[in-house]
């Protein structure tokens, strides 16, 4: 089986988890960090719906590859994925953030020399009070796996 990661990660990776915990599948972003940091991946932020205030932490790391991972609406299945570039970004559809991620990635590619991805999960549910759909835990768990196995 193919692992999309294993030629997007070079060098020192960081990991960025965006959402919302508290709204269904827009948490997908900070749960998946959270399982990579339980599965040894040491460069990963959780950095909630407010992922500007982390720009110094991640800008600190000097990465090679910054994976932002975040819901997306790529007008797919529930749990499907997809590694966006920031021109890919903005033909996209929605993002419950403050800041959008394109202007995110504008910005740290300002700072950061290297590569700078997305990784976009099709969501089932964003509203208040769900729990992740079985349908992205499902991605989730398949996507750590590559990670992981990437990162070794």
């Amino acid at each position: 089986m193919h692992n999309l990661f294993t030629d997007l990660l070079k060098g020192k990776t960081v990991f960025v988890g965006v959402g919302n915990t508290l709204r269904g599948d827009d948490g997908l972003g900070p749960f998946m960090v959270e399982l990579l940091k339980e599965r040894g991946v040491s460069s990963c932020i959780n950095a909630g719906e407010v992922p500007e205030n982390y720009f110094g932490n991640i800008v600190r790391e000097n990465p090679d590859t910054v994976v932002i991972i975040d819901a997306v609406q790529l007008f797919y299945e529930p749990g499907a994925y997809r590694v966006l570039s920031e021109e890919e970004i903005l033909e996209t559809g929605f993002s419950t953030h403050t800041l959008s991620p394109a202007l995110f990635m504008r910005r740290l590619r300002e700072v950061i020399d290297g590569d700078i991805f997305l990784l976009g999960i099709q969501p089932l549910h964003i509203e208040f009070g769900e729990g992740l759909s079985h349908e992205v835990e499902q991605s989730l768990h398949e996507l750590v796996r590559m990670i992981v196995e990437a990162c070794s």
